[in-house]
C-alpha cells in the first residue's frame, strides 16, 4: 500500500488483510472509553481535566466501545447505516484485571462501532487492564 496526501507520497508497505483487528476506543490513549449504565463516564476521579469520572464497581455492568471486531449476525451491508444493534457473528472474550468479565452483549451498534456490555469482576480498587479476544486476535492492553 502507498499513500499520497498533500502532494507527498509514502513508502510502499505490505499490509495483511484480516477479518479481525480489534481495538478499544480510549479517552486518553491509555484508558478504555467506558460508561456506567446511566451513561456517565467510568474512570478514576479527575482522570480527565474538567470532566466528572467515577470508578466502576465489582458486579457493575459497564459499556465498552471498540472497532475492528468483525462481522455481525445478521451481516451489516457495507455502506449502509446501522439502524439496529446486531450481535457479533463470532464470540468475544473480555478480561478485566486478568479475570474473565461476563459479556451480556457484544455487537455492532453504529457504523464501525462495537459495544460491549460487561460485568466488572471482583477486583481491587484502581486501574485494571482490559483485554478482548476474538478469532484468536487480542486487543491492545488498556486500563479501565
Amino acid at each position: 500500500m502507498q499513500v499520497t496526501a498533500a502532494g507527498a507520497t509514502s513508502n510502499v508497505v505490505s499490509v495483511q488483510k484480516s477479518l479481525f483487528a480489534p481495538a478499544f476506543l480510549t479517552f486518553d490513549g491509555t484508558h478504555v472509553a467506558a460508561l456506567h449504565a446511566d451513561y456517565s463516564l467510568v474512570g478514576a476521579p479527575n482522570l480527565l481535566p474538567g470532566v466528572v469520572t467515577t470508578p466502576a464497581q465489582p458486579g457493575e455492568t459497564i459499556l465498552l466501545y471498540g472497532v475492528g471486531f468483525g462481522p455481525a449476525n445478521p451481516p451489516q451491508p457495507s455502506g449502509q447505516l446501522v439502524t439496529a444493534a446486531n450481535p457479533l457473528a463470532n464470540g468475544v472474550q473480555v478480561t478485566i484485571g486478568g479475570q474473565t468479565a461476563f459479556v451480556a452483549f457484544a455487537g455492532l451498534t453504529g457504523s464501525g462501532l462495537y459495544q460491549f456490555n460487561v460485568t466488572v469482576p471482583n477486583l481491587a480498587n484502581g486501574d485494571a487492564a482490559v483485554v478482548a479476544s476474538i478469532g484468536g486476535v487480542v486487543t491492545q492492553t488498556e486500563s479501565r
